[in-house]
């Protein structure tokens, strides 16, 4: 073979390889979506894309070679959370499949995560209770570990206002809290707003949801009302233990003279456990026999006179 004919046979071949090559694009609008610490990459499909087309994308960190993360999926996202730490730099690309056939890799370098992932408001829940208006907040929940651990100290700016007036703002590490006396007066509506601050990061979520409570102008107890309720309910129990004490103390005594300590003698228990006698006799102490008791009787007769001698 005449090297004229080899070398037009190698850029007939390049020519046919760039062509093939070409027939797939690359996938559009490729981009990260990452929200609380998750990692997910997005992308469409080329435009008039022809056949059916599959997805391969890859990931790597810093001083490491790629790594699949989804293979020949037709899914148009990946999600390589699980393969992550939240304080990584990654790169990530995809490309296009069709058959044999691939398109160019359509990459993203340098997203670094706990810097760059987007997290979500923080959960709110307002109640009131004494003339208090309490707030309690809870953190979002992380797709890789937990938002103290990567992101402490976070600082809470609550913002609240009575309906009709000024908003006022406070700033917080606590999540469990009770909004100043100051500014909770009697009676009205309050409603509350709250975002989380990292300082690390000097960046602040979006706020969370406008929570509100409306309370009575008789929901405050003064210190004096506590005070006389708390004396009440001591003289309430006091009196309860006393009256408890002089019943218990009645029902002993009754239970003594009905079962009194001290015991008869056994010749009074059976005197007063036999029958009757139909004699009278006399009971003797010492175990004597009893004695009869009898008087003498005597009976006179006259013996009557002749009448003869009468006249």
């Amino acid at each position: 073979m005449s090297p004229g004919v080899f070398v037009g046979a190698w850029l007939w071949a390049t020519v046919f390889r760039a062509t093939v090559l070409a027939e797939v694009r690359p996938p559009e609008n490729v981009r990260i979506a990452s929200v609380n610490l998750g990692l997910q990459l997005e992308w469409n499909a080329p435009a008039n894309a022809s056949g059916l087309l599959t997805y391969t994308t890859e990931y790597r960190g810093e001083m490491m070679n790629y790594t699949s993360a989804c293979a020949n999926q037709m899914h148009l996202k990946c999600d390589i959370t699980g393969s992550i730490t939240p304080f990584g730099v990654y790169s990530l690309r995809v490309r296009a499949e069709r058959d044999r056939e691939v398109s160019d890799w359509v990459e993203i370098k340098g997203f670094q995560l706990d810097l760059m992932t987007n997290i979500s408001a923080p959960g709110l829940h307002v109640s009131s209770r004494n003339g208090e208006v309490n707030v309690q907040i809870t953190n979002p929940e992380m797709r890789v570990s937990t938002l103290q651990d990567v992101y402490s100290p976070v600082e809470y700016l609550i913002s609240f206002w009575k309906e009709g007036q000024p908003r006022q703002e406070i700033r917080s590490t606590q999540r469990l809290l009770t909004l100043p006396m100051e500014y909770v007066m009697d009676g009205g509506r309050y409603c509350v707003e709250v975002s989380s601050f990292f300082i690390f990061l000097n960046k602040t979520t979006f706020p969370s949801n406008i929570s509100c409570v409306t309370m009575a102008k008789d929901n405050r107890l003064t210190n004096w009302a506590i005070f006389w309720a708390l004396l009440a309910s001591f003289g309430v129990v006091g009196t309860s233990v006393v009256l408890i004490f002089l019943a218990g103390w009645q029902f002993f005594k009754c239970i003594r003279y009905l079962h009194p300590k001290a015991k008869l003698p056994e010749h009074f228990k059976q005197y007063l456990t036999e029958p009757p006698r139909l004699h009278s006799f006399m009971v003797v102490q010492g175990g004597m026999q009893p004695v009869e008791l009898y008087h003498p009787l005597y009976v006179i007769e006259e013996e009557p006179q002749p009448q003869s001698a009468a006249q």
